[in-house]
């Protein structure tokens, strides 16, 4: 493994909140988990279109 995490993209109420963790406790896709926000950290929303093209960018 290149890292020591893991990025996961967890719904909590309608949004998504990125949260890393260690690859020794690699969850499958659907788990249900637990979160502990020891510091967590808000930015302002962007618009639709810079996302978009965040998206193609991400595209292969």
């Amino acid at each position: 493994n290149m890292t020591y995490c893991i990025e996961y993209h967890v719904d909590v109420a309608g949004q998504t909140v990125r949260v890393h963790g260690p690859h020794r406790e690699a969850l499958p896709e659907g788990s249900e988990c637990f979160l502990n926000f020891r510091n967590p950290r808000w930015y302002d929303a962007e618009s639709e279109e810079a996302e978009l093209e965040r998206t193609e960018r991400q595209v292969i």
